[in-house]
């Protein structure tokens, strides 16, 4: 006997004539097979999805910053948290957040390439190729890696932003030439399939820079000779530039949000 054999239903009402299981049983099967396809494919989303929040949140207890008043080190984030091993709330938060930047920072890239080249090689089942099918599908085929490219540039800025600190001259200079860098490769390879899609992602990313800009030209407007907190562009005159970073973020959002309605 079929070890799947249903004990309730009699084996050989389980199959046709031709000795191929019957129509009910296939619908059952594929039912499952679905659900299953289903469920893979939001786990895989939602941890593609939260990736960048996440990593944020894990490097946030790692960026401290000196108090000048006693020298002593605090959370940036926090600011009443003293980095300190005698700081019990601190030790529990860096164990934690190290253990995440190990099982899901770390894992999920690693994960996600797997998959890739296992997909790229045709070494998966149908049912996961389906599932990363469903992932990738709007990328060209020669392009089918890019999503790789994008969970490192949202790995690199997280770095940037959450484990950086704001006290760092450079810091605004490297975040802008990661953007732009990523702004440069979407216009060489054009990676998406549609016309529209590699044009939201070219105004969108176009946004984000000039955003990060006039915000950064905006914050040493208002501290004015704090030397701690200089920008990348401290010789260009201060108003002038705020102003027209300022317009150029409204063209860009503007024109964003022209391209989503049309």
């Amino acid at each position: 006997a079929d070890a799947d054999a249903d004990v309730s239903e009699p084996f050989v009402n389980r199959f046709n004539i031709d000795g191929e299981r019957s129509s009910s049983d296939n619908e059952i099967m594929e039912l499952e097979t679905f659900s299953w396809m289903w469920g893979l494919w939001v786990v895989i989303y939602v941890q593609y999805f939260l990736y960048f929040g996440l990593t944020n949140s894990a490097l946030a207890p790692f960026n401290c910053v000196s108090d000048a008043f006693n020298s002593q080190n605090y959370v940036q984030t926090i600011p009443w948290l003293a980095c300190s091993v005698d700081e019990t709330q601190w030790n529990i938060m860096v164990t934690q957040s190290s253990l995440m930047l190990l099982f899901y920072t770390t894992a999920i890239p690693i994960l996600f390439a797997s998959l890739l080249v296992l997909y790229r090689y045709k070494r998966c089942k149908t049912h996961l190729a389906a599932v990363l099918e469903s992932l990738i599908f709007c990328y060209r085929p020669e392009c089918y890696w890019f999503e790789l490219v994008v969970i490192a540039r949202r790995l690199v800025l997280a770095i940037l932003i959450s484990f950086v600190p704001q006290t760092v001259t450079y810091r605004p200079a490297i975040i802008v030439a990661v953007l732009l860098t990523s702004l440069g490769l979407h216009f060489a390879l054009r990676p998406f399939k549609q016309r529209k899609d590699n044009i939201l992602e070219i105004l969108t990313l176009s946004t984000i820079i000039v955003t990060f800009v006039a915000q950064d030209a905006w914050q040493r407007s208002t501290q004015g000779d704090d030397t701690t907190h200089r920008s990348f562009i401290d010789y260009a005159d201060t108003s002038t530039n705020s102003d027209v970073l300022l317009s150029a973020l409204a063209i860009t959002n503007l024109g964003l949000m022209a391209t989503i309605v049309g």
